[in-house]
């Protein structure tokens, strides 16, 4: 009878894990790809803690986030994630932080375990965090004038670890990643004031608190045009740029004689060939279409 009653929870445990790990290729997916009228990550989340409520209850969680943790390597970050989130809910705010670390060690992409952490750290039961409000009436620049190129040919504004959602892949028409849709709700996050897409804890504008406001900033007169037309009462849609980029940072070869653990766990050494790929594919559409004069597509 004893027995029944230590592995009954167990059961359940597996069950739910297995569930909730089901759909971490659609938070995976909403996490590199926000598209307007789907579900956010942060939406899919939520309604997985709201399965591990429903199903669990307050009075298993506890033992469902230590048995996830004893056993971390083999369940989803979005299985993490919800739970995290859950116990956020229930203010078991130690679990969650720790919950929340489990993805953050394995994987520094995920703004949501970012905010997880520090929302449970503050005791925060609605995720808001004080940096949001600082955030409000801040500007950004480089969603405006600059790409940033990884090794996995994919394009972003910059470090992928500061804003970790691509824009488009090198090997599409540099105009068309420009302006692509995800560009464009990247730069409404910005002049909204929300940096839904931004680290609050690895970029060191936001870290640092460095950034200024729109006025203080520099920003070209089309940025400026776009901006007063998002504060106005009628806020425009209008957040493609015909001015073209001023710079372009290549970090797509990740070679280094270090394996700091950081940011790897072996010496990564590029081969010429893949080199020389990554740079044609540079040299082909991207240099012209940086150095086409400001304004012109």
């Amino acid at each position: 009878m004893e027995a029944e009653r230590i592995e009954e929870p167990t059961a359940r445990f597996q069950k739910t894990a297995d569930f909730l790990n089901a759909g971490n290729t659609a938070y995976l997916d909403a996490r590199r790809n926000p598209v307007s009228g789907k579900k956010t990550a942060r939406d899919l989340i939520a309604a997985a803690a709201d399965e591990i409520g429903s199903t669990l209850g307050a009075r298993l969680l506890q033992g469902f986030g230590e048995w996830l943790l004893n056993d971390a390597g083999k369940v989803s970050i979005s299985t993490l994630n919800a739970a995290s989130l859950a116990c956020i809910q229930a203010e078991n705010w130690d679990l969650a932080k720790r919950l929340a670390n489990a993805v953050n060690s394995v994987d520094h992409h995920d703004l949501l375990a970012q905010r997880l952490h520090d929302a449970a750290a503050i005791e925060s039961s609605d995720l808001s965090l004080p940096v949001d409000d600082w955030l409000k009436d801040k500007f950004c620049k480089a969603p405006f004038e600059q790409i940033e190129t990884r090794a996995n040919e994919t394009v972003h504004f910059c470090c992928s670890a500061w804003q970790p959602v691509p824009i488009g892949k090198l090997d599409q028409k540099p105009d068309r990643v420009w302006n692509s849709d995800v560009a464009k709700e990247i730069r409404r996050s910005i002049l909204d004031g929300d940096y839904t897409y931004c680290s609050r804890w690895h970029c060191p504008m936001i870290s640092g608190r460095r950034l200024r406001k729109l006025e203080q900033m520099g920003a070209s007169s089309e940025v400026m045009t776009i901006a007063k037309a998002r504060n106005a009462s009628e806020k425009s849609d209008t957040l493609s740029l015909k001015q073209t980029p001023n710079r372009a940072i290549l970090s797509h070869d990740r070679s280094c004689n270090l394996s700091c653990p950081s940011c790897r766990t072996k010496v990564i050494q590029i081969n010429r060939e893949q080199s020389a790929e990554l740079d044609n594919l540079i040299n082909k559409d991207y240099a012209v279409f940086c150095q086409q004069p400001q304004g012109s597509r």
